[in-house]
């Protein structure tokens, strides 16, 4: 049965070239299987992203490669502010220390409080 992509809902059809003893064992093992070639190639690829999901050291290369997308995309942005003059702030990425947090404004007693337009009164400047 094919499995769906997960952009499209559609399959990928591929051809793909097997060595005569990796497509006989293939096919020896479907048929003992009582399934399809397809179905062990597939359980086969399934088994073997497992694997790399479990591995560290293929874990470590994907952070490095994801710090290289973000600094591409941060480079690209920037090229676009230039040429556009987009004044966007920057992202804000792990590796920069977060601004420290402001603290409310102190609460004014009653006769500091300037006086308030906001109810039709007017101010004598």
């Amino acid at each position: 049965m094919p499995l769906p992509d997960n952009d499209t809902g559609r399959v990928r059809t591929l051809g793909i070239r097997f060595d005569p003893d990796v497509h006989a064992d293939m096919t020896l093992i479907a048929s003992l299987r009582m399934t399809s070639f397809q179905a062990e190639v597939l359980q086969a690829c399934r088994a073997h992203i497992a694997a790399v999901k479990a591995s560290p050291e293929l874990a470590g290369k994907a952070d490095d490669a994801l710090a290289e997308i973000e600094r591409e995309a941060a480079a690209r942005k920037d090229a676009f502010a230039r040429l556009f003059g987009t004044t966007e702030e920057p992202d804000v990425t792990a590796e920069t220390e977060p601004a420290p947090a402001v603290p409310p404004p102190a609460p004014q007693s009653a006769s500091s409080r300037k006086p308030s337009t906001a109810r039709g009164g007017e101010r004598n400047s």
